[in-house]
């Protein structure tokens, strides 16, 4: 505050808070609801005043107390309305210079974190979708312009904060391929099949299938090794030679000279791991 670093009391910090997490002036009386939900009116009021009174001290407030509604003073400066503002330009249009602030909101995780207030965890709530999905917007835009160093970090931020989140896998996946990584894309996408099998039990979308398929096998000799997604999913589907025919297509169609004898004993040998019944 003005220049140096101030300590204040849980009770203060939520004052200062909610003030700073409300785009108007706020009513006494809500302000004093929204703070002290389980305290009478009157008890509220009285704690209300007396945080004010505790701000005020020392002759440099940061709140204004106008006409019974309380804000926060126009100098002050609030890191969360940043960042804010920051979501919504990148969601609306990302320009150079909002990519080069995409930094913070990878910094910046959650908002108060552990707080429990209601009206905390309902802004916590909307800084998270709109991180994770200017997170993505950004990564996508940096794509789309061939940075995929740079679209990486974004891209597995959003992993981070919410590892179910397929839209953030499959930049992951898109930036690993823009650069040429091929197996890192695979091991990925494999992370992600795994964990929301694990986790739900369902298996990737169509979208994230269409990233992945045309690099799921590779050739090796006359025979053709299969990858374990391809195998697990040849084991769902409980016939063998109808997979076998796919597969063998699939890499015709791709010009590529497939051994069909190969094709046969490397699948039914990826199908034997993946399932002891086959």
């Amino acid at each position: 505050m003005f220049g140096r670093a101030v300590a204040l009391p849980h009770s203060l910090e939520r004052v200062v808070a909610y003030l700073g997490l409300s785009p108007q002036p706020v009513h006494r009386v809500k302000l004093a609801g929204a703070l002290w939900p389980d305290a009478p009116e009157a008890l509220a009021a009285r704690s209300l005043r007396t945080a004010l009174w505790r701000l005020h001290r020392g002759g440099r407030s940061i709140v204004d107390v106008r006409d019974d509604r309380v804000a926060l003073r126009p100098v002050v400066q609030v890191d969360i309305v940043d960042l804010f503002d920051l979501t919504r330009q990148i969601l609306d249009s990302p320009t150079s210079e909002t990519l080069k602030r995409l930094h913070l909101l990878i910094d910046n995780i959650e908002l108060l974190p552990s707080w429990d207030d209601e009206w905390a965890v309902a802004d916590r709530e909307r800084f998270r979708v709109m991180r994770l999905e200017a997170l993505e917007r950004g990564a996508e835009r940096l794509i789309e312009l061939a940075e995929h160093g740079r679209a990486m970090e974004p891209a597995l931020a959003a992993t981070q904060s919410d590892p179910l989140r397929e839209s953030a896998w499959r930049l992951v996946i898109r930036t690993h391929l823009g650069q040429g990584n091929v197996a890192s894309a695979i091991r990925s996408y494999d992370e992600y099949r795994r964990l929301l099998l694990d986790e739900i039990g369902v298996e990737p979308s169509p979208a994230m299938e269409a990233l992945i398929w045309p690099y799921a096998s590779v050739t090796a000799g006359n025979g053709l090794f299969i990858n374990l997604d391809f195998a697990i999913f040849a084991t769902a589907q409980n016939n063998r030679r109808a997979i076998q025919r796919e597969a063998i297509a699939h890499r015709r169609s791709s010009g590529i000279d497939v051994n069909e004898a190969g094709v046969a004993q490397r699948l039914f040998n990826s199908l034997r791991s993946g399932d002891p019944g086959v």
